[in-house]
């Protein structure tokens, strides 16, 4: 079979694309191009603008070739190779139940396993996220307020500011839907690794906690914190399960957003000062304001990023 020379095949391009356009049918072309010749023939034209009908014709000459894999790279490659995306930085935020549910049912199984027993039906009325930094902390909470997460409140607890949200959506964790998140900004000298740190179960009543707590002194198959146990709002007991050292389950009365509420009414809601954040933050937040606008405008042009794919840190790295 003979080959088409480069100036032949282009002339049976022209031909078919001239006959595209005027609805005549096509030229049955007998012979065809070698892939050595189509990519010879590609970059001796590469200078030149082919019009749709032209590409269209060439694009249905190539369909009867079949090429290696570095054929159809040299072919198909973009004018301009694009940049690779830079690797993506440890989550700021992952406030999915994917990232949450095994590890929060990891967790309440192992205290079942120890022999602490309390109602099924009780509440896991939130989960908390900790970060590392002030940074991290002022763009996690733009984040969850990004992803449709109300702020029920920003409190000063042991020293540092604390956020309560309602999620958009609660997190499924097996039967039980967790629609709180609290969000504690780093204290000094108390150092956290970004990520889910614990959840709590609102066992109902002050008789319900007690019992369980009676049950967590007589077992040793569980290391158990009871630092918060005497304080006067919102008593707490906290276990660190078997296999998880860097999670915990903590025990509680009433939920999160109830013990808000009542801080509002009897006065012990203590805001966050004005000046509790370093001057030297300042310009972060300026950065930072700078970074959110350009998040919510990716949001707008791409209709919507899910949380956690690596969006916002690609978007703050560029």
């Amino acid at each position: 079979m003979a080959a088409l020379t480069a100036a032949e095949a282009q002339e049976a391009i022209e031909t078919t694309a001239a006959e595209e356009l005027t609805g005549t049918p096509a030229l049955e072309i007998t012979e065809k191009l070698t892939a050595a010749q189509v990519l010879k023939e590609l970059e001796t034209t590469a200078a030149d603008e082919l019009t749709d009908a032209q590409a269209v014709a060439l694009a249905d000459d190539l369909a009867y070739l079949e090429l290696t894999k570095e054929q159809e790279d040299a072919l198909f490659a973009d004018d301009e190779p694009k940049q690779p995306l830079p690797p993506p930085s440890p989550p700021l935020y992952d406030f999915r139940p994917e990232a949450l549910a095994p590890v929060a049912r990891q967790a309440l199984d192992a205290v079942r396993a120890a022999g602490v027993e309390w109602d099924e039906t009780a509440e896991v009325d939130h989960a908390c996220w900790r970060v590392e930094t002030g940074k991290a902390y002022e763009l996690a909470s733009c984040a969850a307020l990004q992803d449709g997460a109300e702020l029920l409140g920003e409190a000063m607890v042991g020293g540092r500011p604390v956020s309560v949200f309602r999620l958009r959506e609660p997190l499924a964790v097996g039967t039980h839907r967790i629609r709180l998140l609290e969000l504690p900004a780093p204290k000094e000298g108390s150092a956290y690794a970004t990520g889910w740190e614990h959840i709590e179960v609102a066992l109902g009543s002050d008789e319900e906690l007690e019992a369980l707590a009676a049950q967590l002194r007589e077992t040793s198959l569980l290391k158990v914190n009871w630092r918060n146990w005497t304080r006067t709002s919102n008593r707490e007991v906290r276990v660190t399960p078997p296999g998880l050292p860097n999670f915990r389950v903590a025990f509680h009365a009433r939920p999160l957003d109830q013990v808000l509420a009542d801080e509002r009414k009897d006065g012990s809601f203590v805001a966050v000062p004005d000046d509790y954040w370093d001057p030297q933050l300042d310009c972060d937040r300026a950065e930072e304001a700078a970074a959110l606008a350009r998040y919510e405008n990716l949001l707008r042009t791409s209709q919507y990023v899910p949380a956690g794919d690596g969006s916002l840190e690609r978007l703050l790295a560029s």
